[in-house]
């Protein structure tokens, strides 16, 4: 392992030590000036673009100055920091236009993917801009890019939890003086601008003590790698027996196996869970291209034989999530998910092609890969938010097209909100053209519902007179499957239109609701079962029962998985659901798995 000797040139040196605290102590300042601005009305802060430029800025480039500064002097340093805020400054541009619009669009649905994704940019990008500093060029030797990227990651996280311990303590001296009746500390250290500075202030702390005391550091980290050395053989190894399971199982068994609890999403994220585990714990042993696999001869077979099936396990996510887009077509999750996946491909085939290889060890392969693909990955944050892949504009002229393509009258409620809320300002674009779709097929009832959804100013606003429509329709969709014995009680009707839930899945969306009565208890009572079919991705049930003379809910069912829903929807129709034991029934459609009732859970 590499001696924490060797980043003595990348510690703060002279003034840039104090640059760092009174950096961080400005960085809380200006994020208390947003907040305060946004409430008084202040311009820039009254807008939302305003808001998404200033925090976008304010988060990203002081926490890469602090985590890169070594002098001051440097023309360079500040080079950087201009480049980055002009980076920086036109993807929020981007991201606050797509995350309006006229009505209103829920913007988190465009703002999160951004955050976290410009947050993993800045991450990547650190180690290359502290080499141009160091070494005078972008692409430093392998070892000092893997010193960085661990040194900044544990100095964020002892930054972190230096933040946490500090605002303990001072929660504690504000609670001794309370018992005394002094309450002055209390409200102080409550204050907005106190909280807001005091952050700043310890973060800045927290980040000199991580980037000056290397030793330390270096420790906290080579207790780590001692963790990931000991997990490996055993990640390899359900790898391995995974894979040796396949054959017997069948692909076929990923997405029709029952009880799984997993959409194909859910597998494509187990599988990108394994890749993405097998890379970081593999490099944390490897570290800098310089340590060999420091087990004996057959538990490095072991391991090599997992990093070497990566692809498969890539494959088979990217395989799940393009049965998911082939089906239900793009949606930003789903655009964010391929490319997490893709790149994690490129580890996999990457490392497969240098075992394959094995010139000179296949190990030293690892580092030109890591760099490849770390460039790779902050290309494809840049391209995936601006203009030239933007997933919400590709989303929502995926999901247009899709709906076009269905009766207009078959258009349900969840449909219609995610153009309107979970696209931006393309998703109303496509709405808007939905609606001219609908029109000249006719669809009074699919218009009446995007005109609704467009009178909404958010996802759960809903006018009296939409709720009352939902009400009156409620009545009227509810079915029974042929074999019904008796009629829907009289009193379930008034329950479920006061359910907001079941208004909402039955009423707005034109399929119907139906209602099945089963004993769910085995108390020779029937219990009634209110179940909607309005989903393309799961099937939802509501149980009532009866207490004290009027019908109550009781507990919610739910079916996810993928190949059970056919089945599940068929007996719901046909009337076949069957109860078993234990005292709460398990509740089963006629080949699919049951779901068992537990009453309030709802």
């Amino acid at each position: 392992m590499a001696d924490p000797s060797l980043h003595a040139d990348g510690a703060p040196r002279g003034n840039a030590r104090h640059f760092i605290v009174l950096l961080a102590l400005l960085q809380g300042l200006m994020l208390y000036i947003a907040s305060y601005g946004s409430q008084a009305g202040w311009w820039p802060f009254a807008l939302l673009g305003g808001r998404v430029t200033w925090y976008t800025l304010v988060l990203t480039v002081p926490t890469v100055m602090l985590l890169s500064v070594v002098r001051l002097g440097d023309s360079r340093f500040w080079q950087q920091a201009a480049g980055l805020a002009g980076v920086f400054a036109a993807l929020a541009a981007w991201a606050a236009w797509a995350a309006t619009g006229q009505p209103p669009v829920d913007s988190e649905a465009v703002l999160l993917p951004f955050g976290w994704t410009v947050a993993l940019g800045a991450f990547i990008a650190t180690p290359y801009l502290q080499a141009r500093l160091a070494e005078g060029r972008w692409c430093a030797p392998y070892p000092r890019l893997f010193q960085d990227a661990w040194q900044n990651t544990l100095t964020l996280l002892l930054a972190g939890v230096f933040v946490g311990l500090s605002w303990s303590l001072l929660t504690l001296w504000a609670a001794l003086f309370n018992l005394v009746g002094v309450a002055f500390f209390e409200e102080l250290f409550k204050s907005r601008p106190f909280a807001y500075l005091a952050s700043g202030l310890l973060f800045g702390l927290g980040v000199l003590i991580g980037r000056t005391q290397h030793r330390a550091v270096f420790t906290a980290r080579s207790v780590l790698f001692a963790l990931f050395k000991g997990l490996l053989p055993v990640l390899s190894l359900v790898a391995v027996m995974f894979l040796l399971t396949l054959p017997f199982t069948g692909l076929a068994e990923l997405w029709t196996g029952e009880g799984r609890g997993f959409r194909r999403t859910g597998v494509a994220f187990v599988m990108a869970l394994l890749v993405a585990h097998q890379v970081l714990f593999l490099n944390a042993v490897h570290q800098d291209g310089t340590q060999a696999m420091p087990y004996p001869r057959w538990l490095r077979a072991l391991v090599l034989a997992a990093t070497a099936a990566l692809p498969v396990f890539a494959l088979l996510g990217l395989w799940a999530v393009g049965l998911r887009i082939g089906q239900y077509g793009w949606t930003p999750d789903r655009f964010w998910a391929l490319l997490a996946l893709a790149v994690l491909l490129l580890y996999a085939a990457g490392y497969g092609l240098a075992i394959g290889l094995r010139r000179g060890g296949w190990l030293r392969h690892l580092p030109r890969i890591n760099v490849t693909v770390s460039l790779v990955i902050l290309a494809l944050v840049v391209l995936g938010n601006s203009p030239v892949l933007d997933p919400h504009r590709l989303s929502a002229g995926s999901q247009l097209a899709r709906l076009q393509a269905m009766p207009a009258d078959a258009l349900n409620r969840s449909d219609i909100d995610a153009l309107r809320f979970d696209y931006g300002r393309h998703g109303l674009r496509a709405l808007q053209a939905l609606r001219a779709h609908a029109g000249a097929a006719g669809a009074a009832d699919t218009l009446t519902q995007i005109d609704s959804a467009l009178a909404r100013q958010s996802r759960r606003h809903f006018t009296p007179a939409y709720r009352e429509r939902g009400q009156a329709l409620s009545a009227d969709r509810l079915r029974q499957p042929p074999n019904a014995s008796a009629a829907i009680p009289a009193g379930l009707v008034p329950a479920i239109q006061q359910h907001r839930q079941l208004v909402d899945a039955c009423a707005l969306a034109p399929q119907d609701c139906w209602v099945l009565a089963l004993d769910l208890n085995f108390d020779g009572a029937d219990e009634q079962l209110v179940c909607a079919l309005t989903s393309p991705s799961y099937v939802r049930c509501w149980a009532f029962h009866r207490e004290d003379g009027a019908w109550v809910p009781l507990a919610t069912l739910s079916w996810f998985v993928d190949q059970d829903l056919e089945a599940v929807e068929r007996s719901v129709r046909q009337g076949t659901l069957r109860v078993q034991r234990p005292e709460w029934g398990e509740v089963v459609p006629e080949g699919a798995s049951g779901v068992v009732v537990r009453p309030g859970e709802q």
